[in-house]
């Protein structure tokens, strides 16, 4: 607990210390009038009024009473908290580790085309097994790109166009089969003047 004393030294005005350790006030030249305050007194004391001084009066004869000098409670200022200091910035190369973890791509060196638009097409307009191939390696070059890896990134987009255009030309190469098992029995039906329904 930490305590402060308000001394009068001669003919000067009461000069107010603290704050200070018990052991440390017990140190000083106070007498049993000396005003002391502590942390949960809702006043000033005098030093005699306090439990943990009173082996300091016990053989003390009495002095003659001054008058009381009240002094102003003056509550004891909270330390400023330091600002916090600003966190250093890191630097480019520390931002590109940790936007490439596996390594940064190639300087000057362009991430490959995605084909992802025609992967897409041949998915929905062709023939959609070969479709979803192209999609997954379409898929996967922007981020092999942005992870280093420029080879394999090349290697899933030109997978992804050659899966792409192998699903438009098997989907057009069905289509065809499929339109002439159905116009083969309609044409032949037409020219023998049958109906096919």
């Amino acid at each position: 607990m930490k305590y402060w004393v308000v001394i009068k030294q001669g003919s000067n005005a009461p000069e107010r210390k603290g704050p200070m350790s018990l052991e440390e006030l017990k140190g000083m030249d106070i007498t049993a009038e000396t005003y002391v305050w502590h942390e949960g007194l809702d006043k000033w004391v005098a030093a005699a009024s306090l439990p943990e001084l009173n082996d300091m009066f016990a053989a003390e004869p009495p002095t003659m009473p001054e008058p009381p000098v009240e002094p102003q409670l003056v509550e004891p200022q909270p330390q400023p908290t330091p600002e916090p200091q600003p966190q250093p910035q890191p630097s480019l190369a520390e931002k590109q580790a940790e936007w490439y973890p596996y390594g940064s791509p190639t300087a000057g060196e362009v991430c490959p085309p995605t084909y992802l638009a025609l992967a897409i097409f041949s998915l929905a307009c062709c023939f959609w097994p070969l479709g979803i191939v192209a999609i997954v390696y379409a898929s996967k070059v922007k981020s092999l790109f942005l992870q280093g890896l420029a080879s394999e990134a090349r290697d899933a987009s030109n997978k992804a166009r050659m899966w792409s255009i192998t699903a438009i030309v098997v989907g057009i190469v069905i289509n065809i089969i499929t339109l002439c098992i159905y116009l083969i029995p309609v044409m032949s039906g037409v020219s023998s003047g049958v109906s096919p329904f």
